[in-house]
């Protein structure tokens, strides 16, 4: 059973990633669960909520 998993996700073209396209960020990057926080710049990228959605 294990095994017919591991077939179908690594056959699935969306699915499969080598090691290396997991981890593309820079290393500065910190990794949060809904976005990435680059220290050097300020900067922040991926899927963040909407300042009206932030609890404070």
């Amino acid at each position: 059973m294990i095994k017919r998993i591991y077939n179908l996700l690594i056959t699935q073209p969306k699915v499969h990633r080598e090691a290396y396209e997991l981890n593309k960020q820079p290393v500065r990057w910190i990794n949060f669960k809904n976005g990435y926080y680059d220290p050097v710049t300020g900067e922040i990228a991926g899927q963040w909520p909407l300042e009206s959605e932030i609890i404070h």
